[in-house]
């Protein structure tokens, strides 16, 4: 099967920078993150975008590509990525870079500390501009509470692995060699339950569902991440914490761009030509506007402090109208008349 072009595919110029790759990849992850879709074609899609952010990120490989095509990257012993699973493995420390956590957005633990865990908010354009507060259901990770974490059904029923010793960790020679790796019996535990625990099933762990108070900023943007402390899963050291990625809903008449809103004003010939009053929805209600007589196609009327709130509480941005005029496919005679009487006027 042939491969799309890898700058079609993170949807970026052939001089896009870093950043623009950066920025790309991370919104195409978000969309089609495995733990967030559940679309068949999403994991695909997934792979697709972190094979194209793999070589463009990549100066030496980007140059390849621009060079010689997937053919060349080819010839030089990249094949792109098997499974979503290599693209983990692989990509493991870009996305603790992007999204502050690595792996499957089942994130790292640090010094026994519980995992950091993501979720994704849907939220209305007016409620990113003004704030908003809402409570949230999180699932999270906690130690079982019958076996205290251990898996086990007693302390009894543990022992330490007699393949590693209970280090964790085996030694083989190969060649001249020595190499280490994780012990295949105990997956690196050390120690081996010889009696599952009957409630977690020797997991050691069990899902909660908590009830989270949310504050919103205003002016928040879609794609930000807000960062909760202490709501992620429930370790030894402690909680990990929950990360969330701000989604806004598409609006049906205004468009967001930084802190200013656009919007598309429609007017026939005639209301273009003789000007009148309209009523325009924006983010802080309907307002009445003056259309000046003989207003152009294209042309932009600028509503001052109509847009979005600027973080802080410095001001707000501004609501831009774009003027379209439509020219009607059908007119009664009287009003062809009338504009035939317009152009001999002209003449």
């Amino acid at each position: 099967m042939s491969r799309r072009d890898y700058y079609e595919v993170l949807d970026v110029g052939r001089d896009a920078s870093d950043q623009d790759v950066k920025r790309a990849y991370r919104k195409l992850a978000l969309k089609y993150h495995p733990d967030r879709n559940s679309e068949p074609e999403a994991q695909e899609l997934f792979k697709e975008a972190s094979e194209a952010y793999e070589v463009l990120r990549d100066p030496e490989k980007r140059r390849i590509y621009d060079t010689h095509g997937h053919a060349g990257l080819e010839g030089r012993g990249f094949t792109g990525f098997d499974d979503v699973g290599d693209v983990f493995s692989n990509l493991g420390s870009i996305f603790e870079d992007i999204f502050g956590f690595s792996g499957q957005g089942r994130s790292r633990a640090t010094s026994g500390r519980g995992k950091d865990v993501s979720a994704v908010l849907n939220i209305s354009l007016e409620e990113a501009a003004e704030g908003l507060e809402r409570d949230i259901k999180v699932r999270r990770s906690i130690p079982c509470g019958s076996c205290g974490g251990s898996g086990a059904a007693s302390p009894n029923d543990v022992r330490s692995c007699s393949t590693c010793a209970g280090r964790g960790q085996v030694t083989h020679a190969q060649g001249f060699m020595m190499i280490t790796s994780t012990c295949p019996d105990c997956q690196g535990q050390g120690r081996v339950v010889t009696k599952p625990c009957t409630v977690c099933t020797g997991a050691g762990r069990e899902q909660e569902m908590i009830d989270l108070p949310l504050k919103i900023p205003a002016g928040i943007d879609h794609g930000d991440r807000l960062r909760v402390r202490g709501s992620g899963d429930v370790g030894p050291g402690g909680p990990g914490d929950l990360y969330i990625d701000i989604m806004i809903e598409p609006h049906p008449e205004m468009e967001r761009q930084g802190f200013h809103i656009h919007s598309v004003l429609e007017l026939d010939i005639a209301e273009a030509a003789l000007g009148k009053n309209v009523s325009v929805n924006t983010l802080l209600g309907a307002t009445e506007v003056k259309v000046s007589a003989g207003v152009q196609p294209g042309d932009t009327l600028r509503l001052k402090g109509k847009g979005v709130p600027k973080r802080g509480g410095y001001g707000r941005g501004d609501h831009y109208i774009h003027v379209r005029v439509t020219v009607p496919t059908k007119l009664s005679r009287k009003a062809k008349k009338s504009l035939q009487d317009y152009l001999k006027e002209r003449s």
